[in-house]
Formats: structure tokens, C-alpha cells, sequence
């Protein structure tokens, strides 16, 4: 049906004749289209001079899989189905894996679902819907269970969510491959004008806007390539000095000390000329909890 939605207008009526199943079954398939793409998928126009409705799949959500598609397209089509709490869609799997393997001979043993959870988290927040993370797994608390959030950002390649909590009325940070499926519901954010909008540093912590640290620090050019690969998003601080021991200066803000100084701590005798002093007394404290 998504095929046919992505290059045709239907009524509701014609799809019934097609696919010879009752108009409710259609409405309820029009929510798993909903649910797998997302609440503002259809473009819904009324027949002129009648009440009769014709639905199609807007362009950005239309999937027309006999034409040749990117790797990253097929894998988002795939991890739809394989990671959506349909039983219908899970049911068709593998028939969706191998139609377009023989279209594409393409090689799926690698899907990754966090494609979809990262497609759902997008839209929503685009369209502002709440979700529901399924069974996460909180590292905090030790805990699996489910959580209802009004999504603000993704950050950290689109692994991290900052969200709104209804449940405790907070704002909380989530690591999204924690959750094993998230589900996009019907109800529309509230909450946005009480959104303070965060900083995220290259460390993987957060602050409110206006409350981020500037710091820096030389490297020697093994510290400065560890830092590189371990926390992509600093090579935008990182820049070249006139000394050939320590050859790079990483210059930026930061959320919080305890990113950054674990990587310090780690580099010892590789870092030097650490600003500012505050954070120079945070990494000696740190540094004594081992020592006593």
C-alpha cells in the first residue's frame, strides 16, 4: 500500500475494491503508514464538488522501490518494517528483504534499526508530536521501562535525545539505542514555550545556552588524533600552534568538566597549558580520588 500511496491517488473506496478488505482495516492500515513514516505523511484532497476524499503520500515519505534505491533508502525501508510493533508488517519482513534484494542484489544481513528510530524521532520533532520510548534501558536507575516525552533535539549524530519527561515533568537527556522501539502518538506538544534551548559540547554533555565553559588546552599530535577519533565532533576546536611538541590547541566551549577532563586525565604528560583554572581544580580533584 505504501508503494502504491507513494505513486497514486486513491479513495478509500478504491482501495477496498483493490485490496478487497474492509474500510475499517483501511483506516487502520492508514495509522501503521502514519506510525511507520509519520502523523503528516498524507497529502489528503477532496474531490471537487463531492465530500469524497483521495489519499497520497507526500514526496518526502513516498517510496517507490522499482526504482533503483541508495543503500541508506533500502535500509530505512527495511528497518521500518523489521523494527515497527506491527505484527502485520513484522510479519512481512523478510518478503520486503528479499523483493528488494532481488531488485538491487544488495547484501542485508547488516540493518540497523536505529535508521528508524532516528527517522520517527526527526518527524516528530519536525511535526511536533509526543512519543513514547518502549522498554528503555536507563543506566542511572538500572531500570527498563517506558517513557512519554516531548522530543526538543537530537544531538551527538542524531544518538541522543533531548526531550521533555511527562512523567516526572523534566528535562532529560536519552540515548536513543537504549529504547528498544519508539512510537510516534496522535497527541501534539505542549510544552515547547517552557523549552530552554541547550548546548551540547563534543563530550556528550549538556547545559542551558549561555552557561557553556570556554576552555583550552595543547596537545601533542597522538593526544590531538585520539581526540579526533574518540569525539569527532572537537576537530571544529582543534587548531595548529607554532610548537613542535605540542603541534594543537583545542579552543571551544564545553557543557561540562567531566568529559573533557576524562580525556585529560587519560593523556597524562600529553596535555598542557589547561584554561581555565576551574578546570585545572576539577581535574586535581578527580585526580585524588584515585591517589587516596
Amino acid at each position: 500500500m505504501i508503494q502504491e500511496l507513494s505513486k497514486y491517488e486513491y479513495t478509500v473506496k478504491e482501495l477496498i475494491n483493490k485490496y478487497e478488505i474492509k474500510r475499517s482495516q483501511i483506516y487502520n492500515d492508514f495509522d501503521t503508514i502514519k506510525e511507520l513514516l509519520g502523523p503528516e505523511c498524507f497529502n489528503k484532497t477532496t474531490i471537487l464538488g463531492t465530500r469524497t476524499f483521495t489519499y497520497k503520500l507526500k514526496p518526502y515519505y513516498s517510496i517507490d522501490i522499482g526504482n533503483a534505491l541508495t543503500k541508506k533508502e533500502q535500509e530505512t525501508i527495511l528497518s521500518l518494517a523489521y523494527s515497527s510493533t506491527s505484527h502485520e508488517y513484522r510479519k512481512h519482513y523478510d518478503n520486503i528483504k528479499r523483493k528488494i534484494k532481488s531488485l538491487t542484489e544488495s547484501n542485508w544481513a547488516h540493518v540497523n534499526s536505529i535508521i528508524d528510530k532516528e527517522f520517527k524521532v526527526t518527524n516528530a520533532i519536525t511535526f511536533g508530536y509526543r512519543i513514547k520510548l518502549i522498554d528503555y534501558e536507563s543506566p542511572s536507575s538500572n531500570k527498563v521501562k517506558d517513557y512519554h516525552l516531548e522530543p526538543t533535539a537530537l544531538y551527538d549524530y542524531n544518538r541522543r535525545l533531548h526531550a521533555y519527561d511527562l512523567n516526572s515533568n523534566k528535562f532529560k537527556d536519552f540515548k536513543i539505542t537504549r529504547a528498544k522501539a519508539i512510537l510516534i502518538t496522535k497527541e501534539k506538544c505542549s510544552l515547547k514555550d517552557g523549552y530552554k534551548p541547550k548546548f551540547f559540547d563534543c563530550f556528550g554533555f549538556s547545559c542551558i545556552k549561555e552557561n557553556e565553559i570556554q576552555i583550552q588546552f595543547e596537545m601533542t599530535r597522538l593526544s590531538a588524533n585520539i581526540l579526533k577519533e574518540s569525539y569527532p565532533d572537537a576537530i571544529r576546536s582543534i587548531n595548529h600552534t607554532q610548537h613542535e611538541d605540542f603541534p594543537y590547541i583545542f579552543k571551544g566551549h564545553i557543557a561540562d568538566y567531566i568529559g573533557v577532563g576524562q580525556f585529560i586525565l587519560s593523556m597524562p604528560g600529553k596535555v598542557r597549558n589547561i584554561q581555565p583554572p576551574t578546570l585545572i581544580e576539577h581535574l586535581i580533584t578527580e585526580k585524588n580520588k584515585f591517589l587516596f
